[in-house]
């Protein structure tokens, strides 16, 4: 899928697919556990450790592990008590997708290794109506989803024929052939809307500098 979505005489940007993309990598994000009933037809838990640098404590896997036979609502109740009193979580966010179960949730060796400080937390939350969500998995989902793109700024070429001696032909419209040809790129964005606020931003600083 090619999308242009600016246009001038000299320039444009597309925004297209990415059909092999990398799964997102956040360091500082918020660690996913995937679980559900394996191959083996066993329970299972286990942390995407692909996605960031921060490993949960094997305790939080064993538990949400040991919760496999309750119902989905109970497991969710039950674990996100679990986290908030033993682990500190504030925020935990739930994903049933395709098949796949996630979960992904703040703890307080999480926020100290960030150093996201109390202090700090309560002046970005000062004024708000509820607290700040910090568990995120939206680019995973996105990932999941397949919605993957990359952004193309590419600029128009004017192409004539020359005979032997470099000379170009009577310009016609067979001998004047027109293109575009990249000109810069970037790739690894997840979700529409993230690539295309960098792909018009990228779009504007280019043909302001032209």
């Amino acid at each position: 899928m090619t999308a242009v979505i600016e246009e001038t005489e000299e320039y444009r940007v597309r925004i297209e697919h990415d059909a092999d993309p990398a799964e997102p990598y956040h360091d500082g994000g918020t660690p996913i556990l995937r679980y559900g009933w394996n191959r083996q037809d066993r329970w299972a838990a286990v942390q995407l450790t692909s996605i960031t640098s921060h490993v949960v404590d094997p305790s939080i896997v064993a538990a949400l592990e040991r919760l496999g036979r309750r119902d989905p609502a109970t497991q969710e109740a039950v674990f996100e008590r679990y986290l908030r009193v033993f682990h500190g979580s504030r925020s935990i966010v739930w994903c049933d997708h395709r098949g796949g179960r996630y979960v992904t949730f703040d703890t307080q060796a999480w926020r100290d290794e960030v150093e996201l400080t109390d202090e700090w937390l309560a002046e970005l939350t000062r004024g708000r109506a509820k607290p700040l969500d910090l568990a995120d998995m939206d680019d995973y989902v996105a990932y999941l989803d397949g919605e993957c793109y990359g952004w193309i700024v590419e600029k128009k070429t004017r192409w004539v024929k020359v005979d032997s001696t470099g000379t170009p032909i009577r310009l016609t419209d067979e001998t004047l052939r027109e293109d575009w040809e990249e000109v810069e790129s970037c790739w690894g964005f997840f979700g529409w809307g993230h690539v295309e606020d960098e792909a018009r931003e990228a779009f504007a600083a280019l043909t302001e500098e032209d």
